[in-house]
């Protein structure tokens, strides 16, 4: 019984099934990277092809035209990678090209050029190419625009391998690349294990013995193996195969029985010594040790015999069974100045015992051991290990050990966390005072989410960080107001007024504030308090305070200021604080006190005055006595309203010397221009100023004041508004070469309009070539020159468009709609240039309007009209019809009407043609339809040779029709061919009309026509009735009718015409009865005649008797075998044993060979039973 397969083999697909030529399935062309597809590259003559075959539908593969060195599918989706030399692929030194397409988008999703050459590729992930080349391994990533990313370099122990695969794992941190080589006659396998974390490689040896190891359920560890493994010769100098076979085993397990057996046969057949063996065997000797309690041995034997046992496992051992002794047996392990075990590990087990079994009274202990060795063991780790047992009290104890001395801002937070959790709030008190060295903000909202019951840590944190605000909000809205009297009263009472302000974004009574505010005496700032409130419009809320303040006689400032702000707001008796300086009527001219004073102060005072009553010029001359410039924006305003610039150029000029505010500067500026000092003007700007000088351009240009526009335009380069005050300024050519800088659209087309109502056409061209590139542009710009009535110029303007590399198809479109309506004798040869970069449909419209047929049916016929064409030239045939564009076009229409249409218009207007084009029209067109019409308009002799060129599809109407034309032409012989040739016609309806014909010859082809279809009798009758003897007989003959054949010889015997019935005797030989023709031979006395036939009848007869008294002979010959036979058979067999003789005649076993011949005689009967 064959044994089972070890895995589960279904075949799926036979490649040669889908058109897979034998010759490319091989590893060099097929590759399958997953169970999805299968690539194969394939080469058909000179052309090369990738077939990708998708597993969910193998019986339709894709094929593409590609030439590659290899390709590869992606295991996910349908993206395919290809490989090869870009350029001459001659050229060993051509860069290799590497490829991604995406086959259903039909795009190229990446390409890198290889310097060298890739000699292994695989998918690792959907999204991930792996490259391996002679020297290094490289990962290329589908997504983004990156490049292949080397990983690592090979390692010499792969040099010269060949690579057979690559792997790694999900998170791609480890990197595994194979490869073999052939080494003294055997294949030796090699890998490079690669760690990207650490960025090192590690060589090892594969072998090809693993593949037995690794055999589901061990179906190839069975004796036959290790025999086949000992008749392996054994190089010399090497270890035995089978050696390194059991080796192998052992790697991965257990030796079963048979394996067992057959290595210690070699071993025992050796007479060495085996105490040697024995004693080498250290880990079973130390284990001794350890079970009969001779630990003081262990260490002893391992450096006798220079082992190094796991210390750890055997101290765990050790202190499980015997306490006392496992002490003494740790010190021996670090007596040594180099401990046989690691301390650190050994604390940490400790620590961690004793932590997670709860064993009380080693807190201390634990404790001293952590604070002792939290340098070696880092402080991080010890703090996770507590916290993963939840010892906050031990974490509490320890930190506080090392956070005096520590900078590290999370062993502070951790030990404020800590003492929270154990309710040590002191301790968080003065850790947060005392310490700089934690995070302030953590620390905060950690004490604002801990919810402890004394606030005063978050006091202190927010008070030295300044979270005051934070704090208040806090306190607040968590109903700890008694905190923020204790903050303010006990903590820091400066902080008063930042607490006012929080509690007022709270929205807290104004109550509780005022009594806040009287309970914290005079140790905060009054200023800051006053600017807190004022901020948020509550100034008010502090006047009961500020009264009681100056009813203590305080003589503080801030008090007095804030007290006359609530009253001047209030209008509570305002004029204890507001003192005018004088009450003048007459300002025009300057009273003889402020002459006598003569003090800036009071200069200032008069010039407000007269500025307020409207005396400009003598207010400036104060201001300018007073050198006071803060008055300068009512001075200006003033000044514009009574356009007094001279006198406002005179105060700004002093104004600027004393504030260069950007104000004062840019109304200098306009000054200079409403005085038209255009000098001073440009001397000013073009020093350093901090005037808004584009703002005063575009007042001056909104003023009309081109002149000084321009100058100030200029020197903020503003190319676009100088461009348009250049245009009202007549000056054309700057203003193109502005619009230029400027590089605007919207300043392009008012440029361009400017110049086209100049008539300066070659400026207007010059900027309209700017605008026409912008589609949303074009319309306004051509609406602009057609309503002025300039089509020439703007024709010339398109022309010249169309050279530019930002030409877009409205430009081609609009300039084909102008030339229809200005120059029609241009627009025919514009759209066999451009005809696919304009508007089709649009420029159709203006063509049809023009009444231009000849460009309609063209452009009809680019945008894929053809009906719409065809009926355009039909119409307009003088116009637009020409024979061989026509016939091009009938052929794509949809409408299969216009076919009959364009028959009657070629039988109009062009008949010589029409044959030709119906022969155009052949393949779509109801030939039974065309002949009808061809009939009703008596046209069909017109269009014989078109009927003679479809007379191929055998059609009914076709051939009736045709054979009409060629019976009426007389033509018997081309009627004879038709008939033979094509059969679909009415025969009975043209053998009649054909009976009647006057020419004989038709007259045959109508019995001709009878035979077809069986009426033999009338065939015959009417050859006879014509004198065709032949055809009489052959028609007979044919009949296979004794009567009718004996009916024609009598016929010829009524004739006397004993030659034809000689004849006929032959022509009907089968169908006649020899008695009959002896009576009818001797009746007419022409037995000579007759004697022919009947010699030949006789002979036939006589030949039949003698071949029926062999075969009766025979036959009973053979019955008397056969009865002789069957009396000596023995029993027969079962046919379930029987042999191949016995299944009966013609039984073949093994489809595709010859059945064995029967073995019985001819009539023998044989045994009849199942068969196979």
């Amino acid at each position: 019984m064959t044994q089972p397969l070890p895995i589960k083999f279904q075949e799926l697909l036979q490649l040669t099934n889908v058109g897979i030529n034998v010759g490319s399935v091989s590893f060099n062309t097929l590759t399958m990277e997953s169970d999805k597809f299968i690539c194969v590259r394939e080469k058909i003559a000179e052309s090369a092809q990738v077939v990708i075959i998708d597993m969910n539908d193998p019986t339709n593969p894709i094929r593409r035209p590609i030439s590659a060195d290899s390709a590869i599918m992606n295991p996910a989706s349908k993206v395919i990678a290809l490989k090869g030399k870009a350029g001459n692929d001659n050229n060993p030194n051509a860069p290799k090209t590497l490829q991604i397409f995406n086959i259903e988008m039909k795009s190229k999703m990446k390409a890198h050029p290889m310097t060298d050459d890739v000699v292994f590729w695989k998918w690792i992930s959907p999204n991930t190419l792996a490259l391996v080349t002679e020297t290094s391994v490289y990962h290329w990533s589908m997504e983004g625009d990156s490049t292949p990313e080397k990983m690592f370099d090979r390692h010499s122990t792969l040099n010269g391998c060949q690579i057979i695969n690559y792997r790694t794992d999900p998170k791609q941190t480890w990197l595994l690349l194979i490869g073999i080589s052939a080494v003294s006659n055997r294949v030796v396998g090699a890998m490079q294990l690669y760690s990207v974390e650490r960025k090192c490689s590690q060589p090892i040896e594969g072998e090809i013995f693993g593949v037995a190891a690794n055999a589901p359920k061990g179906i190839l560890r069975t004796p036959q193996t290790i025999v086949k493994f000992q008749q392996v010769p054994t190089p010399a100098g090497q270890t035995s195969p089978l050696l390194q076979y059991f080796g192998i085993l052992l790697d991965h397990g257990k030796l079963n029985k048979h394996e067992s057996l057959e290595l210690c046969r070699p071993v025992l057949a050796q007479p060495h010594n085996l105490s040697s063996l024995i004693l080498s065997c250290f880990s079973q000797v130390i284990q001794s040790f350890a079970e009969t309690g001779q630990f003081q041995k262990i260490v002893l034997y391992a450096k006798k015999v220079g082992y190094s046992p796991d210390y750890v496992f055997l101290l765990r051992n050790v202190m499980r069974v015997n306490p006392d002794q496992g002490v003494g047996f740790a010190q021996m392990l670090v007596q040594d100045d180099e401990p046989l075990a690691d301390i650190n590990q050994v604390i940490y087990s400790s620590k961690s015992f004793t932590i997670r079994f709860g064993v009380k009274n080693p807190m201390g202990s634990t404790i001293h051991i952590a604070t002792k060795y939290h340098e070696q063991l880092t402080t991080k780790a010890l703090i996770d290990l507590f916290e993963s047992f939840k010892s906050y009290e031990g974490l509490f104890y320890f930190l506080g050990s090392i956070v005096n001395y520590s900078q590290d801002q999370e062993v502070h937070f951790k030990y404020i966390q800590a003492a929270c959790k154990t309710g040590q709030i002191k301790e968080v008190e003065r850790i947060c005072r005392e310490s700089n060295c934690y995070n302030a903000e953590r620390v905060k909202n950690f004490l604002k989410e801990a919810k402890l019951t004394d606030q005063l840590p978050l006091i202190i944190v927010c008070d030295r960080f300044d979270f005051v605000h934070d704090l208040v909000l806090y306190l607040y809205r968590n109903n700890l107001q008694k905190y923020i009297e204790i903050y303010v009263q006990k903590v820091n009472p400066s902080r008063l007024p930042v607490v006012v302000g929080g509690l007022l974004d709270v929205d807290c009574s104004e109550d509780i504030i005022k009594n806040l505010i009287l309970v914290v005496r005079g140790q905060f700032s009054t200023d800051e308090l006053v600017e807190e409130v004022e901020k948020r419009n509550r100034l008010k809320l502090l006047l009961p305070w500020l009264e009681s303040r100056v009813h203590e006689a305080c003589t503080e400032p801030a008090t007095h200021n804030a007290l006359a702000k609530i009253y001047i707001d209030s209008n509570n008796n305002p004029e204890r604080f507001l003192n005018p300086i004088w009450k003048v009527d007459h300002l025009s001219k300057t009273p003889f006190y402020v002459l006598r004073c003569n003090e800036p102060g009071v200069w200032s005072q008069l010039a407000k005055a007269q500025l307020q009553k409207g005396l400009v010029k003598e207010s400036i001359d104060s201001f300018i006595k007073a050198d006071d410039p803060s008055a300068y924006m009512d001075v200006v305003e003033t000044s514009h309203a009574t356009e007094s610039w001279e006198d406002l150029v005179r105060y700004l000029q002093m104004a600027r010397k004393k504030a260069r505010e950007s104000y004062i500067e840019s109304e200098l500026i306009y000054a200079y221009a409403r005085t038209n000092r255009l000098a001073d003007l440009e001397e000013f700007i073009s020093g350093p100023n901090h005037a808004d000088i584009q703002k005063i351009g575009d007042r001056c240009f909104d003023d009309k004041m081109y002149e000084p526009a321009k100058i100030l335009y200029n020197n903020v380069s503003n190319f676009a508004r100088l461009a348009i005050t250049l245009v009202h300024l007549k000056e054309y050519q700057g203003a193109v070469d502005s619009a230029r800088k400027a590089n605007s659209t919207r300043t392009w087309k008012e440029v361009c309009f400017a110049c086209v109502d100049s008539e300066e056409f070659r400026l207007a061209q010059m900027c309209g070539l700017h605008i026409v590139v912008h589609a949303d542009e074009l319309e306004d710009l051509i609406n602009y020159y057609q309503d002025r009535g300039y089509f020439e110029e703007l024709i010339n303007l398109l022309e010249a468009a169309l050279g530019l590399e930002r030409a877009h198809m409205g430009m081609f479109t609009e300039l084909a709609i102008l030339y229809s309506k200005y120059k029609p004798a241009k627009m025919k040869e514009h759209l066999e240039l451009f005809w696919s970069r304009v508007n089709i449909p649009k420029v159709l419209r203006a063509a049809e309007q023009a009444h231009l047929w000849s460009e309609l049916v063209f452009l009809y016929d680019k945008y894929e009209e053809y009906d719409n064409a065809v009926i355009a030239m039909m119409t307009h045939p003088s116009e637009a019809w020409r024979e061989s564009h026509f016939k091009d076009i009938i052929t794509k229409v949809a409408n299969i009407e216009l076919y009959y249409r364009a028959i009657q218009f070629y039988l109009d207007y062009k008949p010589l043609l029409l044959n030709d084009m119906l022969l155009v029209l052949t393949p779509r067109m109801d030939h039974t339809r065309s002949v009808s019409f061809f009939s009703k308009t008596n046209n069909l002799q017109l269009v014989k040779p078109y009927l003679r060129s479809v007379q191929c599809l055998n059609n009914k109407a076709i051939n009736e029709a045709l054979n009409q034309l060629l019976i009426d032409e007389e033509d018997y012989q081309g009627l004879r061919t038709s008939i033979d040739a094509f059969d679909n016609f009415d025969t009975i309806a043209l053998a009649q009309k054909l009976e009647k014909h006057e020419l004989t010859e038709f007259r045959r082809i109508a019995a001709y026509l009878y035979k077809g279809n069986n009426r033999w009798k009338q065939s015959v009758e009417l050859c006879k009735k014509d004198r065709l003897f032949k055809d009489a007989m052959e028609y007979a003959a044919e009949s296979k009718n004794t009567e009718l054949a004996e009916e024609l010889l009598q016929w010829f015997l009524e004739r006397r015409n004993f030659d034809c019935f000689t004849a006929c005797l032959y022509q009907c030989y089968d169908l006649l009865r020899p008695d009959v023709i002896m009576e009818l031979a001797w009746r007419n006395n022409i037995m000579e005649f007759a004697m022919p036939y009947l010699i030949n009848v006789t002979r036939e007869y006589t030949s039949k008797v003698d071949k029926l008294e062999d075969a009766e002979s025979r036959r009973a010959e053979e019955t008397a075998e056969s009865q002789h036979s069957s009396m000596i058979m023995p029993e027969p067999q079962l046919m379930l044993t029987a042999g191949p003789g016995m299944m009966g005649p013609g039984y073949s076993p093994v489809p595709g060979v010859p059945a064995y011949p029967p073995t019985y005689a001819p009539g023998m009967p044989y045994q009849t039973g199942y068969g196979m």
